[in-house]
């Protein structure tokens, strides 16, 4: 028989604020792109390092690889900082698109069920797990 979660109303935030608990580790956040695309993940690092990592091309993470083929993001950044806009710019300009949806989950588990509630709830575009369509079976 399958374990039943019991949410209490603290534990999932209807409407949280952008740029809120950036200094917070142990947090589920949302990223949420121009063009409506969404990515819902964990950390225990601070959501400041995190937007920072997801910034950078070489770690390949589903919010990197978009914002780095999303005509709406690229044309949105380039309106705001023009067309080499700065390390710091990108960062600022990134970090405005995350919310932390709950913050304080110290413990791993915590946030992984949060992650899979949040994930399962609103099904997010970019969470879509598609690498297993290449593997085949023998």
């Amino acid at each position: 028989q399958p374990s039943k979660i019991e949410l209490k109303d603290t534990d999932v935030q209807e409407h949280p604020e952008r740029n809120s608990n950036l200094s917070n580790g142990g947090v589920v956040y949302e990223f949420t792109c121009f063009c409506a695309s969404k990515y819902i993940c964990e950390t225990y690092q601070k959501l400041s390092r995190r937007i920072q990592q997801h910034q950078q091309p070489s770690r390949k993470s589903a919010i990197s690889l978009h914002i780095k083929s999303c005509e709406t993001y690229q044309r949105t950044l380039t309106a705001e900082y023009g067309s080499e806009p700065t390390p710091k710019q990108q960062i600022n300009f990134i970090g405005k698109q995350f919310v932390a949806r709950s913050t304080g989950l110290t413990n791993y588990h915590n946030r992984k069920t949060q992650e899979a509630i949040f994930i399962r709830l609103e099904r997010p575009e970019l969470n879509a797990q598609v690498a297993h369509r290449a593997i085949s079976l023998i």
